[in-house]
């Protein structure tokens, strides 16, 4: 399977998903749109940089897009991505209140495209294995989790964080 990518948003977060997206097997980074530092971004990942964000949904090689522009803008955005059948990877915060994120998972439903919100810290090691001894008993039942996470050279690192503190809990720093 594979997946070809447009980013909307070329700030540090677009960035981030933009290397992201080069480093996965079977995705390819297509387009991107969005401010004043578009053309650099263009330039910088070898890809296209559209006029608009109207532009980039509209391209049918395009399959899915990775929203990360403010917060205040991705329920349109979203909307208008779902409409032209394309699946949305969103940055987070997912939205300002419940009504426009209700309004986004619809407009996904609707379209049968899936709405991915960037909560990537699950994904992280530290925390899979700390789910891992919550899961065996190893450690009792978590009353509160303290999380601290450090990664060098971020947003562009491609190192994941490597700590987890549950203080209390009998488990050592992973």
């Amino acid at each position: 399977m594979s997946v070809r990518i447009g980013v909307i948003g070329t700030g540090q977060m677009g960035q981030v998903h933009a290397a992201a997206a080069q480093r996965v097997d079977g995705a390819t980074l297509v387009s991107v749109a969005g401010g004043s530092l578009a053309a650099g971004f263009a330039a910088r990942f070898g890809v296209t940089a559209d006029a608009s964000t109207e532009v980039l949904l509209e391209r049918r090689e395009i399959d899915a897009v990775v929203v990360a522009t403010p917060h205040t803008s991705h329920r349109g955005l979203v909307v208008a991505a779902a409409q032209r059948g394309k699946h949305v990877f969103l940055e987070k915060p997912m939205a300002v209140n419940l009504d426009e994120c209700d309004a986004m998972s619809e407009a996904c439903d609707a379209a049968g495209v899936t709405l991915m919100v960037a909560h990537v810290t699950r994904y992280l090691e530290a925390v899979s294995r700390a789910r891992a001894a919550i899961d065996a008993g190893d450690i009792g039942e978590p009353r509160m989790v303290v999380a601290e996470r450090l990664v060098d050279g971020y947003p562009l690192a491609a190192r994941p964080a490597r700590g987890l503190v549950l203080p209390g809990l009998g488990l050592p720093r992973l």
